[in-house]
């Protein structure tokens, strides 16, 4: 259930990503796990595709490229960067505008408290300086703001 287009991204192939972009391929359709090709990009870590991709977005264009779709897993391309505490790829998508409103489908977690529960202090320390946006207070389906998450794992010893 991949298309060339998930094919290329995975294999890092930008000339033939580029190809199949000019042929028409599809930026919304998905893999066996929901994985669009721009949320293959965030897993397979490859930042030049991540923009090449999102170079193709025409808002409110049918079939077009959309930033806060999810998976199966019920994260945005956005949520899935933080998750893999990939830095690089959370700035572009960012900067391309991505929701940090957004809440993961599993557990309500906004990118603040996914960056917390996964050590990723780096992108913590980003989203605290360059979101403008009050995700600290923000709960999940828990109940638990970033903050409280921090202070749980902390007492647990899982942070």
């Amino acid at each position: 259930n991949e298309t060339g287009l998930h094919l290329a991204v995975s294999g890092n192939s930008e000339p033939i990503v580029k190809a199949l972009l000019g042929a028409g391929a599809k930026l919304h359709y998905c893999d066996y796990r929901g994985n669009t090709p721009l949320h293959r990009a965030v897993v397979e870590n490859v930042p030049d595709i991540v923009r090449l991709l999102l170079l193709q977005r025409r808002p409110g264009q049918p079939g077009g490229l959309r930033l806060d779709c999810t998976n199966d897993d019920g994260l945005t391309a956005l949520q899935a960067a933080v998750y893999a505490r990939n830095l690089k790829i959370t700035r572009i998508l960012l900067e391309a505008g991505a929701s940090v409103r957004e809440k993961d489908l599993k557990h309500g977690n906004n990118i603040l408290h996914i960056a917390v529960d996964n050590d990723a202090l780096d992108i913590v320390h980003y989203i605290l300086e360059e979101v403008k946006e009050e995700l600290g207070r923000e709960r999940n389906n828990a109940g638990y703001t970033p903050l409280q998450l921090a202070d749980a794992k902390s007492h647990t010893g899982q942070g």
